[in-house]
């Protein structure tokens, strides 16, 4: 699951969420096992999360995230 989280002063509260489902499947090629995968990447959930934000109107000042997602592409995507 993939949470954003609005905090201000004491309270933090979730504003948007999406559950990883995984729904593609593939053989892995080192060990030859089946294995599943979603087929939306973590940084295009990310910038859902933050469009959604974005589109009810949460007043925010900058964003926090893990450095996982700090990717140029998300970067410029908050910047704009």
């Amino acid at each position: 699951m993939l949470t954003a989280l609005y905090h201000a002063s004491e309270v933090s509260l979730p504003i948007a969420f999406d559950l990883v489902t995984k729904t593609e499947e593939y053989i892995d090629a080192k060990t030859k096992r089946s294995k599943r995968k979603s087929s939306i990447t973590k940084n295009e959930r990310y910038r859902m999360l933050l469009r959604v934000a974005v589109h009810n109107q949460v007043k925010f000042k900058y964003v926090l995230n893990d450095v996982w997602f700090a990717s140029s592409e998300n970067m410029k995507f908050i910047k704009h």
